[in-house]
């Protein structure tokens, strides 16, 4: 495993229209932070993302699917170089099946568009990470723990505007939460795995582990609009 101090921890807290992403070195200062959330137009429904960069500007672009605005991220931050990464593990206490598709879905896109370059994937539960990281009890209601994670995170990074949103707060909570994990060791915990080396070893462990719907989503996107921006 490589040094801690030389890649960098990514958070991801996908939800069912909107998720956020929060990238930490291993000192936990932010690098970047990026959201994604589903917005109506006259036109029709768009997915609208923002881009903080660290002591940089933040950026604002419309995607026509949630597909197309994660490889709009995905491209914007690949200079982030080497990094682990932490998602939240689907949590569906009282749902019916659309809004938990929904969210194995948002879950399976952000799975697919960043596990296959990561070090190594580790599944975050909610009450784990928010017992860990904001000291919450086990039933803790989201909408409070969401509230605390801003909060937080926002005495924490005061100058990182994006922090203001409940995703990519606790997308910060959730690197934190990783990193945490990666000082105490090699991640080994039975709800975490690492990626092989080559792609085919990837896509197999990605599969093993239940994400191929992550792999169909990854495959069969519908294809760009002509206005769509590259």
């Amino acid at each position: 495993m490589k040094h801690i101090d030389t890649v960098r921890h990514m958070g991801i807290d996908p939800g069912h229209n909107a998720g956020g992403l929060c990238v930490i070195d291993g000192k936990s200062a932010i690098v970047v932070c990026a959201s994604w959330k589903k917005m109506t137009r006259k036109s029709g429904n768009v997915w609208k993302v923002q881009i903080e960069i660290a002591d940089g500007p933040t950026t604002t672009t419309e995607h026509v699917s949630v597909y197309h605005a994660l490889d709009h991220i995905w491209g914007s931050i690949t200079w982030i170089g080497s990094y682990y990464l932490a998602v939240e593990q689907p949590f569906i206490p009282h749902r019916g099946m659309k809004g938990l598709v929904k969210l194995i879905e948002s879950a399976g896109a952000a799975v697919a568009t960043w596990a296959p370059a990561a070090l190594g994937l580790l599944r975050a539960p909610p009450n784990r990470w928010r017992g860990q990281v904001l000291h919450l009890a086990a039933r803790t209601k989201a909408k409070d723990a969401e509230a605390r994670a801003v909060e937080w995170s926002m005495e924490e990074h005061p100058r990182v505007k994006l922090l203001k949103i409940g995703h990519v707060s606790e997308a910060y909570c959730i690197a934190k939460f990783l990193l945490f994990a990666l000082e105490s060791g090699p991640v080994s915990d039975p709800e975490s795995y690492h990626l092989g080396t080559s792609p085919r070893q990837r896509l197999q462990r990605l599969q093993a582990h239940g994400l191929h719907l992550a792999k169909i989503h990854r495959l069969e996107r519908p294809p760009k609009s002509p206005n769509e921006p590259p």
